[in-house]
Parts: C-alpha cells; sequence; structure tokens
C-alpha cells in the first residue's frame, strides 16, 4: 500500500513536469500555415500516456528534441503500473509470513511480540523450541525483515506425567520474547522454516511514569 502510493505521488510529480514544460513548449507557437516552413521547423503532434487513464496531446513546433525527451519520460513511467515487490519470495523449504498493522495514535509506546512455533503432542511438561531470531535489510531498498533460524527440536522438562495429560497444543520458540518496534506504515514480514506458524500479541506501555530512587 505504501509503496503504490509513493509510486502514484511520482507519476503526479511527472504530470506536473509534463504541464510546465508543455507551458513552456506554447511560448515558441508558430502562428499561422507551417507548410512553407522546413520539416524541422513544422508543429509536431504528440500523444503522450502517462497513465492507462490519463492521456496528454502536445503540440512543439519546431521542438523534436522536447518531444523525444517527453515521449522518453512517458515510456519510462508506462513500463509498469505497479512497483516491483521488494520482498524476497520464500526460498525452498521456507515460508513468508505477513503482518499488517492498524494504525494507533502513539505507535511509539508499542511493540509487537512475534510468537513462532508449531502444533505438536505434549504432556503436563513444559515444552519449548529451540530457534533464533535474525533482523535483515532488504538490498537496495532497505527495508527490513526477519528470519526465524536454527529452529531444532521440542525441549521439555523431564516431570512424570499421567497419561491422561497428553493433548495437541502449540509450543513456541523458546527464550526472551522477541519484541520488535510498532510500525503500521509498513508490513512486518517474517521468514521461518515452511512447517513453522507465526503468531502475535501487541504490547503497550502504561501512561504512568514511576521515579527511580538515588542511592
Amino acid at each position: 500500500m505504501l509503496l503504490s502510493a509513493a509510486f502514484g505521488s511520482a507519476m503526479l510529480a511527472l504530470l506536473y513536469s509534463l504541464r510546465w514544460l508543455l507551458g513552456q513548449a506554447r511560448n515558441f507557437a508558430v502562428p499561422g500555415p507551417t507548410s512553407h516552413l522546413p520539416t524541422t521547423l513544422r508543429p509536431r503532434t504528440l500523444t503522450i500516456f502517462i497513465h492507462p487513464t490519463h492521456t496528454m496531446l502536445a503540440t512543439f513546433p519546431g521542438r523534436p528534441l522536447l518531444s523525444a525527451l517527453i515521449l522518453g519520460l512517458s515510456l519510462s513511467a508506462c513500463a509498469s503500473t505497479e512497483p516491483p515487490e521488494p520482498f524476497p519470495a520464500a526460498p525452498e523449504g521456507q515460508q513468508r509470513h505477513v503482518i499488517d498493522l492498524p494504525a494507533l495514535a502513539d505507535e511509539n509506546a508499542h511493540r509487537v511480540e512475534l510468537i513462532a512455533g508449531r502444533m505438536m503432542e505434549v504432556d503436563c511438561n513444559v515444552h519449548h523450541l529451540g530457534g533464533h531470531w535474525r533482523g535483515r535489510t532488504v538490498a537496495g531498498w532497505g527495508y527490513s525483515y526477519i528470519e526465524l533460524d536454527q529452529v531444532g527440536p521440542a525441549i521439555s522438562t523431564m516431570m512424570a506425567c499421567p497419561e491422561d495429560s497428553r493433548q495437541t497444543a502449540f509450543v513456541a520458540v523458546g527464550g526472551e520474547p522477541h519484541l520488535v518496534r510498532y510500525n503500521s506504515k509498513l508490513p512486518l514480514v517474517i521468514y521461518t522454516p515452511q512447517d513453522i506458524e507465526v503468531r502475535y500479541r501487541i504490547w503497550s506501555a502504561g501512561s504512568e511514569t514511576l521515579p527511580a530512587t538515588q542511592r
């Protein structure tokens, strides 16, 4: 969504630039019939396609270079109506998860906790998976994403459990809560092994602050 808005803004800026150039070109208009003029000085009519829904028709008297320049700009703009996908596709054996966050009044007071794991058969013991979170950056774009790798087998405590305690439950990657910045302007993109599910929850800071003691 953000990339589409940026692309639209760039196209609007290009459109205004073309309007200015058209205004400058009108200052050189040749009055009256032009059939007697040399070919290089006769008006040239150029149709410019800025967008499938926006077409401009311009006449440039004796301005073939300007016509070529505008045509080149318009063709470049129409080469693709959508910006390229900045985030890479998930490599083989992995999957990509995307979280779109709603806008908040004070996003600096919030964090997103990422919880990754899989459904497993467990008993009364405490179970968790091994794994390592890594922050990455999309080359050439600067956007950040997160990878979960080194997901190992489940680890659990060793208490004796009754037989009827076995059940299927979500077993998460252990360790400290993995908190990331809350930013509704960009999607939160996570790559994990194929069999891993990603969940999340929102942390928010209270409005009350407490003084630290000096000692």
